[in-house]
């Protein structure tokens, strides 16, 4: 096979990175190192970094992430500097190190606003709100979220759009406000089904499981688990899919229903081992083991615990790990060895500001305390219990008032994207609208485009002494039958310029192109409009066309940033305009290329026994004139 460059490999990335393909990174980094070029292997660390975290090993990502990081420096490319600090804090964020990954992310937010990349700050604000989502400052959270949000919907990139909404579930999620949680993850499925991206939409449709499960709904809970994980199946992301066993088993414990629920955990370890995800494994052996703590099977518990893959140095597993030896000794009975290492286990949560964690130890010391009749100490931990109940999830009070705001913004969001919706549907072809929203730079290159231009005779010297008003009704009705015609057909109107209508046919063969624009051609001329009912309702004066075509490549796209304008360009478009200046009243001219195109259809329909009405279009040779700026054309007219 021959070598790649790097520009391929990048976009052979971009396809494994969306499928989690651990094992396609690495071959794609051994590759890009090959390459030899300081870019090329700046780019396999990054590769290399990005395959750890796909199966969780984010103590084996820091370090790389932290040398691209540098040879993004010495190379100058802000770009990739920014994306590798981002993907650094989300290591760190996964490891347990908030801190740390906070202070990254507000670097890549700092070099985003320096470089005036506003796509990778409205990353980089999301990513900061994730780290305060994880510190448990939900207020901080919301309000970061939103402003990525707001940001990634004023530059139309959908995925950043979908992202932050989703964001927005969980915090809502963990707020306990379960139903403002679903509106933003089915907001988000909708926004990902559009960009087709459906290891995002499995992921979402587990968080609505989780809601459910929570509001102990469960049969509703397990077909959104059966939806993410069917896709999971489908896609072959094997982490999701160990992801829904576990979120299966916590709901078939809160069921009741134990036996699936160790069914599902076990299926969620093996996947976890087969793909080397070993945080995965930790946390659902710490699942099985406080099931067995319940149970009051300890020695199973502890041979658990013990056949635990070594934690590294993630001070996030490190906690659980303690926290699981805590509450087995308290099983065992040892109390005094429980409280010291729940104790210490809670000391190591506070200084890494791992909330979740603090709440649940705790709880646990709270409840220890009770066991060791240590009033003091049960005062202690049930007043920090309260204290973290109202930190993160609030007074009633204030949970309400936080969900009015929510609501208010949440209004305010949803209105400024149905009205900005709204101006490209209106402004722009569909199917361009429809490209704009999902962020993608519209720049095409068609190459065998036919283009229409449509002009009225003699429309200055009619509406000079008409009523505005009746000029601009007029106009409207004439144009939306054209509007119409043009969709009939699967004909692209690019504007109108005054009295005149542009429009092209792409995307078929050559021949079949022509014959859809000669079909529009023939329907605009026998669109029926007259002068009197403008003008003088005694006089029949029927408005006449003059319609221009030619056919080429041509060059489509979007200009402006304030006021988006599709258009085209080129020669093909210019000859166009010609062959309608150029033209008489009531017909429609036709450059020589375009002719050809209506002859080859018509040979080859004759030859197959399949002419009909688009075949059959007669063309009459009008013979050579002189085209301004083309010289001499030989051109035809198109006549029914």
């Amino acid at each position: 096979m021959n070598q790649r460059t790097l520009e391929e490999i990048v976009l052979a990335a971009g396809e494994a990175q969306k499928a989690r393909n651990a094992e396609q990174l690495r071959v794609l980094a051994q590759e890009a190192d090959t390459l030899g070029t300081p870019d090329a292997q700046a780019y396999a660390l990054n590769l290399t970094a990005l395959a750890h975290t796909h199966v969780g090993e984010f103590a084996e990502s820091v370090p790389l992430f932290r040398q691209a990081i540098e040879r993004y420096r010495e190379l100058s490319d802000p770009q990739m500097l920014i994306s590798n600090l981002g993907n650094l804090g989300i290591s760190l964020r996964m490891r347990g190190d908030l801190q740390d990954a906070l202070v990254l992310h507000q670097e890549e937010a700092a070099l985003a606003r320096e470089h005036d990349l506003q796509g990778a700050l409205a990353r980089a604000l999301g990513h900061i709100a994730t780290v305060y989502k994880d510190l448990g400052e939900y207020p901080e959270a919301l309000e970061g979220y939103h402003r990525a949000l707001g940001l990634a919907t004023q530059l139309n990139l959908l995925p950043g759009m979908a992202a932050n909404t989703g964001n927005l579930g969980l915090v809502h999620y963990h707020l306990g406000d379960h139903p403002r949680a679903l509106e933003c993850y089915y907001k988000a499925i909708e926004l990902y089904t559009q960009l087709e991206s459906l290891n995002e939409v499995a992921g979402l449709s587990g968080n609505v499981g989780n809601v459910f499960n929570k509001l102990r709904d469960f049969d509703e809970a397990v077909r959104w688990y059966a939806k993410a994980l069917d896709i999971h199946e489908r896609i072959g992301n094997r982490y999701g899919m160990g992801l829904q066993h576990q979120n299966l088993s916590s709901m078939h414990f809160e069921r009741g229903t134990v036996r699936d629920g160790l069914e599902h955990l076990a299926k969620a370890r093996a996947i976890y081992e087969d793909i080397g995800y070993l945080r995965g494994v930790r946390m659902v052996i710490a699942s099985q083991a406080l099931h067995e703590i319940y149970e009051g099977n300890t020695g199973a518990a502890r041979a658990l615990l013990n056949s635990m893959p070594d934690q590294g140095p993630s001070l996030e597993d490190a906690v659980m790990h303690k926290r699981i030896n805590g509450k087995l000794l308290m099983a065992e009975g040892d109390l005094e060895g429980a409280a010291a290492l729940l104790t210490e286990a809670l000391d190591a949560a506070d200084r890494t500001q791992q909330q979740l964690e603090v709440g649940l130890l705790t709880h646990d010391l709270r409840e220890l305390a009770y066991a060791r009749k240590d009033i003091d100490a049960y005062v202690h931990y049930n007043t920090r219990w309260v204290e973290y109940q109202v930190r993160t999830q609030g007074s009633d009070v204030h949970r309400q008032l936080m969900a009015h705001e929510v609501e208010r913004r949440s209004m305010e969001h949803r209105q400024e994207l149905e009205r900005h919706k709204a101006v490209l549907y209106s402004t722009l072809p569909r199917e361009v609208a429809e490209r704009v929203l999902h962020g993608e730079t519209v720049n095409d290159l068609h190459a065998d485009a036919a283009v229409l231009f449509a002009d009225i005779v003699g429309f200055t010297s009619h509406t000079s002494g008409m009523d505005p008003n009746d000029v601009v009704a007029l106009l409207g009705r004439l144009f939306s039958a054209f509007d119409q015609i043009c969709a009939d057909h699967g004909v692209v109107k690019v504007k109108t310029i005054g009295d005149c209508y542009l429009c092209f046919k792409s995307g078929g063969t050559a021949t079949e192109n022509a014959a859809a624009i000669a079909a529009v051609a023939h329907a605009m001329q026998r669109a029926e409009f007259t002068w009197s009912s403008e003008i003088d309702r005694d006089r029949e004066d029927t408005l006449a066309l003059r319609i221009g075509i030619h056919q080429g490549p041509i060059i489509a796209g979007i200009v402006g940033e304030q006021r988006l304008q599709y258009d085209i360009w080129g020669d093909t478009v210019n000859t166009a305009s010609r062959m309608e200046s150029t033209g008489e009243p009531g017909r429609i001219q036709v450059s020589e290329s375009f002719a050809a195109q209506l002859l080859l259809l018509r040979s080859v329909a004759e030859k197959k026994g399949t002419a009909n009405s688009n075949s059959q279009q007669q063309l009459r040779e009008r013979g050579a004139i002189d085209v301004k700026g083309k010289g001499t054309m030989t051109t035809y007219w198109l006549e029914e």
